[in-house]
């Protein structure tokens, strides 16, 4: 189901951010808010990381919307759009030690899912950056008509939880 603003996905949607461009498809049962905030992930974090991958399996119990391995096979970044369970939160804090790792949701989503990250971070001590972005009910604006989005005019409200100190 939509949420007023929300824009019909006929099936993909393309979208450019610098030089960049990248083909979203909507899958079977997958929302338009999914597929909004992957293409929103992408454009804030692709000038940091060059090689994002989406929706692109690497062996793990679970796929992730956005993800750059490094070049020792570490994963640099992974990135998860909207709906996540507590049990997939705690996996990922605990699996995703190094790499940066990001939540986006949209807001007015669950208030009580920064609660659940902050709950798994004191549980499993981390050595990288976790980030839960919450995109306005604004976010289908920031994708022009021509798919274009300017990654400095993203303005999602970020709760941060900075890598526990090294020893």
């Amino acid at each position: 189901m939509r949420r007023p603003g929300e824009r019909a996905i006929p099936g993909k949607i393309t979208v450019r951010v610098g030089s960049r461009k990248l083909v979203l498809t909507k899958g079977s049962g997958e929302s338009e808010r999914h597929v909004l905030l992957k293409a929103l992930l992408f454009a804030r974090y692709i000038d940091a990381y060059p090689d994002l991958l989406v929706e692109r399996s690497v062996g793990l119990r679970y796929k992730p919307d956005l993800i750059e391995i490094g070049s020792t096979q570490s994963i640099r970044f992974w990135g998860e759009c909207g709906v996540t369970s507590r049990q997939k939160v705690q996996w990922l804090v605990r699996h995703v030690r190094e790499g940066h790792l990001v939540f986006a949701r949209q807001a007015g989503a669950s208030d009580t899912f920064v609660d659940v990250v902050a709950d798994a971070v004191q549980r499993q001590p981390r050595h990288g950056l976790i980030e839960v972005l919450a995109f306005g009910d604004d976010a289908w604006d920031q994708i022009a008509d021509d798919g274009t989005i300017e990654p400095a005019a993203l303005r999602p409200t970020v709760t941060r939880f900075d890598p526990a100190p090294s020893r």
